[in-house]
């Protein structure tokens, strides 16, 4: 009896101690899995990156926290248009030095460069400072083909004549970048792509002066005090405001459209409009060249009536050389 109430016991314990482990099971999650370490980041995987919106890509940011970029080179520009030299005498009608009359509208070689400056971040990298310039000149000799009078120089057919310009450009402007959009993708050949475009403001100088003179016939001496020479020259500054817009791909080839405009009224007045595409090749981040076309219109006037001076043409030509940041 008292042997069978023992095992009765036991089997009660037992019993009790199944359900015990039972119920532990059911309370301790299933789905949780076991704590496993975390593998750390493999340097040599690539990061993706996606549409970022208005963030500057990490590949256009890189160190150090500005970056100054160079491109000196040369230009292939010719010039076009009249000029009105200053005469002296009321009333007197002067004719306009034309251009292509003259022969001065042959291209020549000139040069050319510009410097911008831009801090690199989400934030300052959007500003950027930039000073840009070019300068050409020109001389030609040719005979006249009709009677004319230029200034206070009076021709006749056959004389000869010589004629010579001028014309150098400086731009100072600041910049705003305020679209920029990228897309990269995952390798080393991954194609990326990233396109800006900026607001330009700034201050634009030019400085010209264009020369006429009859050199007469080889037989043939001018009268006493005749004039011989007639010029006009003049120191042109206005404001300016452009755009410019930009596109990379795989960090090495680049694309480039800027214009501006620029104006200052009044009896020293002018007026000028450029466009100027551009394309460059890096194959080094920090090192490489570009190529453009550059068409620089304008208008400048000085002084009133016989005595105004005025050139409205314009500057257009080839610019070519290296790219250089650092």
């Amino acid at each position: 009896m008292t042997h069978g109430r023992s095992l009765s016991i036991s089997r009660l314990m037992f019993s009790i101690g199944m359900l015990g482990l039972a119920a532990s099971a059911a309370w301790a999650d299933p789905a949780t899995p076991a704590a496993s370490p975390t593998a750390a980041p493999d340097a040599t995987t690539p990061i993706k990156t996606e549409d970022v919106g208005s963030e500057v890509p990490k590949w256009i940011d890189a160190s150090p926290n500005w970056a100054v970029v160079i491109t000196p080179g040369i230009a292939w520009m010719g010039a076009s248009g009249k000029a009105e030299l200053k005469g002296s005498g009321a009333g007197t009608n002067t004719d306009s030095l034309v251009f292509k009359d003259a022969g001065l509208e042959d291209a020549e070689i000139s040069p050319y460069a510009r410097l911008t400056w831009r801090p690199t971040g989400a934030d300052g990298g959007r500003w950027s400072v930039g000073i840009s310039g070019f300068g050409v000149s020109s001389s030609s000799d040719s005979v006249a083909v009709e009677a004319q009078r230029i200034g206070d120089v009076t021709t006749s057919i056959g004389d000869n004549q010589h004629a010579k310009y001028s014309f150098w450009n400086v731009d100072i402007e600041g910049g705003y970048r305020f679209f920029q959009r990228s897309r990269a993708g995952s390798g080393r050949q991954a194609t990326r792509v990233a396109f800006t475009t900026d607001a330009l403001f700034g201050i634009r100088m030019m400085d010209t002066e264009v020369k006429f003179e009859n050199r007469f016939t080889p037989t043939t001496l001018p009268p006493p005090g005749t004039i011989r020479e007639a010029k006009g020259d003049g120191f042109f500054i206005q404001p300016m405001v452009g755009l410019r817009i930009g596109a990379e791909f795989v960090e090495q080839f680049g694309v480039e459209l800027k214009t501006t405009v620029g104006a200052f009224p009044g009896d020293h007045r002018s007026f000028s409009w450029d466009i100027e595409p551009m394309f460059t090749w890096r194959p080094n981040p920090n090192l490489g060249v570009f190529i453009g076309y550059r068409m620089f219109a304008f208008d400048v006037r000085d002084g009133k009536g016989v005595e105004r001076y005025q050139w409205k043409g314009a500057m257009a030509g080839l610019n070519i050389g290296a790219y250089v940041r650092f």
